[in-house]
């Protein structure tokens, strides 16, 4: 938290990107208290949250509803196919999304629930009855989860459901960017409508005891979108999420792929932390260095190793990647050590381990 703070903790913060896959190899379980343990068994910061984040439930009336069926994939050890359908007075909507358990929450899109510009009204018509009729609760897991981890851990909620994470699962890439340009009017009206659930998400969490909360802005990097698209359609959200964030609250923005063109940007909206500048391996284009130069005075930075050096690399090269980010970024504090992607599914503990150790020898301030 006091790195979070842009201030300068005794050593530096190592809370890694450890998840269900992880959990699951290293002590024979996926669930939520099973990842928080995996973290303490390799010295992790454990963060617990994600899937546990504000609970919306609607209350639907007739000729209204929802439905979601799983079926296993035949050939797959955990994956599975999600078909969802939406019911409205005006039509019904179906989609297909691939998700490989257990570590993915959201997964590969297969059919988009909107296919055509018609089916937008069907959509936004389900979303604001959906608002009508949800109520929020807390996950009984992860409220009990923070009652026993205490201080040894921080409790942050994911918004899955910011602007881009709408487009990126409900309809092909490559078509809703021509919609912005072809009918902008509509797409306007079409997130002025999905921004009354991120108030229902942030006005939960503003009233919860969770401190910190990410938003998902991986479609909006500029490996996809221009700067100029971002501060016409993204930025502001971004500035009204921070603004309504309730005192002692943090918000932080997750970005993968090419960022430098997008990142000054994002730092208009003045969050308290970015993660998670990827390597050129990840197809990133800023580096730790860089990114503490420019903006270390201003922003908390979280992320940068290599995931992929738990499987490719020697001890000694987990050495070197684990000092290069610190020397690149935790100068006069203000950086948390994290991987730029999930820890793989085949890392070993004691890979992990050595890494923390490491940190935890070399990053003392």
């Amino acid at each position: 938290m006091t790195a979070l703070s842009r201030g300068k903790p005794d050593r530096v913060p190592v809370s890694l990107s450890i998840g269900p896959t992880n959990a699951l190899k290293w002590i024979g379980r996926s669930d939520a208290r099973a990842v928080c343990q995996a973290h303490q068994l390799v010295g992790s910061i454990p963060t617990y949250g994600y899937g546990g984040s504000p609970i919306l439930k609607p209350h639907w009336r007739p000729g209204w509803g929802e439905t979601i069926h799983t079926q296993a994939i035949p050939g797959t050890q955990h994956s599975v196919m999600k078909r969802r359908s939406i019911e409205t007075p005006l039509g019904v909507l179906t989609s297909r999304e691939r998700i490989d358990y257990p570590e993915y929450v959201s997964g590969q899109t297969v059919e988009p629930l909107i296919k055509t510009r018609a089916d937008y009204e069907i959509y936004l018509t389900y979303v604001q009855e959906w608002l009508k009729r949800v109520e929020p609760h807390e996950s009984p897991e992860v409220a009990a989860l923070e009652e026993e981890m205490g201080d040894a851990g921080v409790w942050v909620w994911w918004i899955t459901h910011t602007f881009y994470q709408f487009f990126w699962v409900l309809r092909r890439v490559e078509d809703y960017l021509l919609d912005f340009y072809d009918v902008p009017d509509l797409m306007k009206s079409v997130l002025e409508t999905t921004q009354q659930i991120n108030q229902r998400i942030l006005q939960a969490f503003n009233e919860s005891r969770c401190q910190v909360l990410v938003t998902n802005l991986s479609g909006a990097s500029s490996s996809i979108v221009g700067p100029a698209f971002f501060r016409e359609w993204v930025l502001p959200e971004l500035k009204w999420l921070v603004a309504g964030a309730g005192k002692g609250k943090y918000i932080g923005f997750h970005l993968t792929g090419k960022m430098r063109d997008v990142l000054p940007l994002m730092l208009e909206a003045n969050p308290h932390f970015v993660l998670r500048f990827e390597s050129s391996r990840f197809k990133g284009d800023t580096s730790l260095r860089e990114a503490k130069m420019r903006y270390g005075d201003r922003i908390c930075l979280m992320g940068g190793y290599d995931p992929q050096v738990y499987l490719s690399g020697s001890l000694e090269e987990i050495r070197r990647e684990t000092i290069r980010c610190i020397d690149e970024a935790a100068a006069e504090g203000g950086y948390i050590l994290d991987n730029s992607d999930a820890v793989p599914p085949d890392a070993e503990m004691e890979d992990v381990r050595a890494m923390v150790q490491i940190a935890g020898e070399y990053g003392r301030y």
